[in-house]
Protein backbone atom coordinates (compact mmCIF):
# COMPACT_ATOMS: atom_id res chain seq x y z
CA UNK A 1 0.00 0.00 0.00
CA UNK A 2 2.46 2.90 -0.83
CA UNK A 3 1.71 5.67 -2.88
CA UNK A 4 0.12 5.55 -6.24
CA UNK A 5 1.75 6.16 -9.78
CA UNK A 6 0.39 8.94 -9.86
CA UNK A 7 1.39 10.35 -6.73
CA UNK A 8 4.34 9.88 -7.65
CA UNK A 9 4.50 11.02 -10.51
CA UNK A 10 2.68 14.60 -9.15
CA UNK A 11 5.60 14.64 -6.25
CA UNK A 12 8.35 14.16 -8.46
CA UNK A 13 6.75 16.90 -10.44
CA UNK A 14 6.74 19.35 -7.53
CA UNK A 15 10.22 18.18 -6.67
CA UNK A 16 11.33 19.16 -10.32
CA UNK A 17 9.73 22.34 -10.23
CA UNK A 18 11.30 22.91 -6.79
CA UNK A 19 14.82 22.28 -7.64
CA UNK A 20 14.49 24.48 -10.50
CA UNK A 21 13.53 27.25 -8.57
CA UNK A 22 16.58 27.20 -6.26
CA UNK A 23 18.70 26.67 -9.64
CA UNK A 24 17.29 30.15 -10.81
CA UNK A 25 17.45 31.79 -7.13
CA UNK A 26 20.67 31.17 -7.11
CA UNK A 27 21.79 32.80 -10.34
CA UNK A 28 20.08 35.55 -8.94
CA UNK A 29 23.12 38.30 -7.66
CA UNK A 30 22.15 39.21 -3.75
CA UNK A 31 23.89 42.78 -4.54
CA UNK A 32 21.89 43.48 -7.13
CA UNK A 33 19.01 43.98 -5.06
CA UNK A 34 20.64 46.43 -2.87
CA UNK A 35 19.58 49.70 -4.96
CA UNK A 36 17.01 52.16 -5.62
CA UNK A 37 13.48 50.05 -6.77
CA UNK A 38 15.65 46.76 -6.55
CA UNK A 39 18.41 48.00 -9.36
CA UNK A 40 21.71 47.68 -9.73
CA UNK A 41 23.73 50.80 -9.78
CA UNK A 42 24.40 50.16 -13.68
CA UNK A 43 20.51 49.71 -14.42
CA UNK A 44 19.70 53.21 -12.33
CA UNK A 45 22.00 55.11 -14.69
CA UNK A 46 20.51 53.35 -17.62
CA UNK A 47 17.24 54.56 -16.22
CA UNK A 48 18.21 57.81 -15.92
CA UNK A 49 19.55 58.31 -19.23
CA UNK A 50 16.39 57.15 -20.52
CA UNK A 51 14.33 59.46 -18.42
CA UNK A 52 16.48 62.16 -20.48
CA UNK A 53 16.12 60.72 -23.67
CA UNK A 54 12.22 60.64 -22.84
CA UNK A 55 12.25 63.87 -22.05
CA UNK A 56 14.32 65.15 -24.88
CA UNK A 57 12.07 63.78 -27.17
CA UNK A 58 9.00 64.45 -25.84
CA UNK A 59 10.30 68.29 -25.74
CA UNK A 60 11.66 67.86 -29.40
CA UNK A 61 8.13 66.41 -30.47
CA UNK A 62 6.26 69.19 -28.73
CA UNK A 63 8.53 72.29 -29.86
CA UNK A 64 7.81 70.73 -33.60
CA UNK A 65 3.73 70.68 -32.49
CA UNK A 66 4.09 74.21 -31.62
CA UNK A 67 6.06 75.90 -34.69
CA UNK A 68 3.79 74.14 -37.16
CA UNK A 69 0.97 75.27 -35.39
CA UNK A 70 1.98 79.03 -35.18
CA UNK A 71 -1.10 80.77 -37.47
CA UNK A 72 -3.57 78.25 -35.22
CA UNK A 73 -2.26 79.36 -32.22
CA UNK A 74 -2.25 83.07 -33.31
CA UNK A 75 -5.63 82.61 -34.92
CA UNK A 76 -6.66 81.21 -30.86
CA UNK A 77 -5.35 84.13 -29.50
CA UNK A 78 -6.79 86.59 -31.48
CA UNK A 79 -10.11 85.12 -31.07
CA UNK A 80 -9.77 85.50 -27.09
CA UNK A 81 -7.59 82.42 -26.12
CA UNK A 82 -5.35 83.45 -22.80
CA UNK A 83 -1.94 82.49 -22.48
CA UNK A 84 -3.00 79.72 -20.14
CA UNK A 85 -5.28 78.24 -22.01
CA UNK A 86 -2.52 77.51 -25.11
CA UNK A 87 -0.03 76.26 -22.47
CA UNK A 88 -2.63 73.88 -20.93
CA UNK A 89 -3.43 72.90 -24.67
CA UNK A 90 -0.23 71.41 -25.03
CA UNK A 91 0.42 70.15 -21.79
CA UNK A 92 -2.84 67.69 -22.09
CA UNK A 93 -1.75 67.30 -25.34
CA UNK A 94 1.50 65.34 -24.58
CA UNK A 95 0.11 64.24 -21.71
CA UNK A 96 -2.41 61.94 -24.05
CA UNK A 97 0.62 61.14 -26.02
CA UNK A 98 2.28 59.85 -22.76
CA UNK A 99 -0.54 58.02 -21.51
CA UNK A 100 -1.07 56.19 -25.02
CA UNK A 101 3.40 55.79 -25.13
CA UNK A 102 3.16 54.42 -21.32
CA UNK A 103 0.49 51.71 -22.63
CA UNK A 104 2.18 50.47 -25.32
CA UNK A 105 5.32 50.25 -23.67
CA UNK A 106 3.25 48.41 -20.74
CA UNK A 107 2.06 46.17 -23.17
CA UNK A 108 4.90 45.48 -25.59
CA UNK A 109 7.21 45.55 -22.17
CA UNK A 110 5.04 42.89 -20.46
CA UNK A 111 4.99 40.42 -23.59
CA UNK A 112 9.01 40.36 -24.20
CA UNK A 113 9.29 40.12 -19.96
CA UNK A 114 6.74 36.90 -20.25
CA UNK A 115 8.68 35.80 -23.39
CA UNK A 116 12.05 35.89 -21.63
CA UNK A 117 10.65 34.58 -18.20
CA UNK A 118 9.30 31.53 -20.41
CA UNK A 119 12.62 31.11 -22.19
CA UNK A 120 14.00 30.84 -18.60
CA UNK A 121 11.86 29.52 -16.23
CA UNK A 122 9.68 27.14 -18.75
CA UNK A 123 6.74 26.17 -16.84
CA UNK A 124 7.83 27.83 -13.25
CA UNK A 125 6.39 31.83 -14.74
CA UNK A 126 2.92 30.12 -13.83
CA UNK A 127 4.12 29.01 -10.52
CA UNK A 128 5.86 32.35 -9.39
CA UNK A 129 2.31 34.34 -8.70
CA UNK A 130 2.93 35.92 -5.59
CA UNK A 131 5.38 38.39 -8.49
CA UNK A 132 2.15 39.43 -9.53
CA UNK A 133 1.45 42.27 -6.95
CA UNK A 134 5.35 44.06 -7.68
CA UNK A 135 4.43 43.52 -11.31
CA UNK A 136 1.53 45.45 -11.07
CA UNK A 137 3.19 48.02 -8.36
CA UNK A 138 6.01 48.31 -11.15
CA UNK A 139 3.88 48.81 -14.37
CA UNK A 140 1.43 51.95 -12.45
CA UNK A 141 5.26 53.29 -11.72
CA UNK A 142 6.44 53.09 -15.20
CA UNK A 143 2.98 54.46 -16.01
CA UNK A 144 2.71 57.48 -13.89
CA UNK A 145 6.42 58.20 -14.20
CA UNK A 146 5.80 58.02 -18.17
CA UNK A 147 2.77 60.32 -18.42
CA UNK A 148 4.41 62.86 -15.34
CA UNK A 149 7.39 63.16 -17.60
CA UNK A 150 5.81 63.83 -21.32
CA UNK A 151 3.81 66.84 -18.81
CA UNK A 152 7.18 68.13 -17.65
CA UNK A 153 8.85 67.83 -21.08
CA UNK A 154 5.80 69.30 -22.51
CA UNK A 155 5.76 72.89 -20.44
CA UNK A 156 9.20 74.74 -22.00
CA UNK A 157 7.49 73.94 -25.28
CA UNK A 158 3.84 74.90 -24.01
CA UNK A 159 5.41 78.34 -22.50
CA UNK A 160 7.09 78.93 -26.12
CA UNK A 161 3.53 78.38 -27.60
CA UNK A 162 1.73 80.67 -24.79
CA UNK A 163 3.90 83.83 -25.04
CA UNK A 164 4.11 83.62 -28.82
CA UNK A 165 2.66 87.15 -29.85
CA UNK A 166 -0.43 86.76 -32.34
CA UNK A 167 0.96 89.12 -35.23
CA UNK A 168 4.20 87.31 -35.26
CA UNK A 169 3.04 84.38 -35.57
CA UNK A 170 0.75 85.23 -38.35
CA UNK A 171 3.41 86.66 -40.66
CA UNK A 172 5.18 83.16 -40.06
CA UNK A 173 4.25 80.95 -43.60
Amino acid sequence: GGPSAERLGELFAQTRREARLVQVANRIDPDAKRGFFGLSERNQWLAILSFLVCAVGVANAMLMSVTERFTEIATMKCLGAMDRFVMAMFVLEALIQGALGGLLGLVLGMVLALIRAGVELGSLVLVTGGAAVDLLLAMAASLVSGVGLAALAAVGPAWVAARLPPMEAMRVE
